[in-house]
């Protein structure tokens, strides 16, 4: 591993911080839609009113819902195939 006083270090750091930022503003994101669905569907109709996305608003709330599912259960699978909570190999990221 990189120290963390080296270009390569702080690109590391750079990418962590990014990674989590990410991760947790679509997480959210998400989340917030399955538990509010009704909020959230009424908003976005409203938003979308007149625009070419109307009559789709409910459809592309659904897709989002099952995209999340689909990433937790890809996590727990990921998970379980391992055999533990950790990260088997990092990504390498430009290189």
């Amino acid at each position: 591993m990189a120290t963390l006083h080296t270009p390569e270090g702080a690109r590391l750091i750079l990418q962590i911080f990014s990674s989590v930022l990410l991760a947790i503003l679509f997480l959210q994101s998400g989340i917030d839609k399955v538990i509010d669905r009704h909020g959230n569907l009424e908003w976005l109709a409203g938003h979308f009113a007149k625009s070419f996305l109307a009559g789709m608003v409910p459809l592309l709330v659904s897709v989002t819902a099952r995209v999340l599912s689909l990433t937790r259960i890809q996590a727990s699978v990921r998970r379980w195939s391992t055999g533990s909570s950790r990260e088997v190999s990092s990504p390498t990221f430009g290189r």
